[in-house]
Parts: structure tokens; C-alpha cells; sequence
């Protein structure tokens, strides 16, 4: 099955649950939100994220065809990736790929970590473990996830929702 003719099969379900990493991301829009798991360099789906890097920066006629997803959102629990490595999700420290990144934990992703203090991308910063149990909540299709946790912190509304940036 060529390039061109995954994404339409894709959402239909008629390729399978086993696609290749570049048929993943061609299902990757302009806007749409990227949720990633994992921990630290554990549990990430390494392939699909580099990928994702390297059709943002290619300039191919394949790339041309499809388009590049840029202006995302990406959520994680704690920013998996190596950081003197350029491994991870640092490959997405690209100006114009990331939008706006809502994570518990950025220490591992440098990149991303240059985007937000250079005012590049908005940041939020929100507890890690609540982030997580969102996650949780969502595979089991429940309504949301409610916590005290971060009340009269940094994170509460009140007191700025998590911002690391204006």
C-alpha cells in the first residue's frame, strides 16, 4: 500500500491495528492534539516521534503532497527523551511544529525547554500524577479526572493555572 493511500484506509479501519510509523503520523493533522506516554527514555513510541520530526523538516515531494502537521499540541506526563541525545521528544523542538505543550515534567527535553523561555510555544506546567491518572481516566472512558491536588499552588487558576510563559 503506498503513501497516498494509507491515510483514507487508516481511519476507515481497513488497514489493520499494525500500521508503520510514517502511516501513523500521516494521521497527524494540522492542530490536533499529540498525547504521549511513557517515562523519562522508557515507554515512548520512539519510531512514530521521529518520524514525525523528520516529515515536519522534509521538503520532499511525498511531504508535499500530504502536507506537515505543525501548530500541534503536545500532552505528556513527564517529557521522555535523552537530552544530549537529541533522542525523544526533542525531536520536536522545531519552531512552528509544537504550538503548545502541557506537561508535568520537562526535564529530559531541552528542545521543548528552549521553546518555551524563548516564548516560542505556550508551556503549562501541571502535576505530574494528575496527568497520569487523566490518561487512566480516559482509556476507561471516564468523564474527567477531579483533584485537590495543586490547590493554592502555582497550578491553581487562581494563581496562574501552570503558565511557564506569558
Amino acid at each position: 500500500m503506498s503513501a497516498t493511500t494509507i491515510v483514507p484506509t487508516a481511519r476507515s479501519g481497513e488497514t489493520g491495528k499494525i500500521v508503520t510509523a510514517r502511516e501513523a503520523v500521516r494521521l497527524i493533522r494540522t492542530g490536533d492534539t499529540i498525547a504521549v506516554g511513557g517515562f523519562g527514555g522508557i515507554g515512548i513510541a520512539e519510531e512514530v516521534v521521529h518520524e514525525l520530526g523528520e516529515i515536519y523538516k522534509a521538503s520532499d515531494a511525498e511531504t508535499a503532497n500530504f502536507g506537515r502537521p505543525s501548530d500541534l499540541t503536545l500532552f505528556f506526563g513527564v517529557g521522555q527523551g535523552q537530552p544530549f541525545t537529541g533522542r525523544g521528544l526533542n525531536r520536536l523542538g522545531e519552531p512552528g511544529l509544537v504550538r503548545r505543550v502541557i506537561g508535568g515534567h520537562f526535564n529530559f527535553i531541552p528542545a521543548i525547554q528552549r521553546l518555551v523561555v524563548g516564548n516560542q510555544i505556550e508551556a503549562y506546567n501541571l502535576p505530574q500524577g494528575v496527568i497520569t491518572h487523566m490518561f487512566r481516566d480516559i482509556a476507561a472512558h471516564r468523564p474527567g479526572h477531579i483533584t485537590e491536588v495543586g490547590i493554592g499552588t502555582f497550578v491553581d487558576p487562581r494563581n496562574g493555572g501552570g503558565k511557564l510563559n506569558p
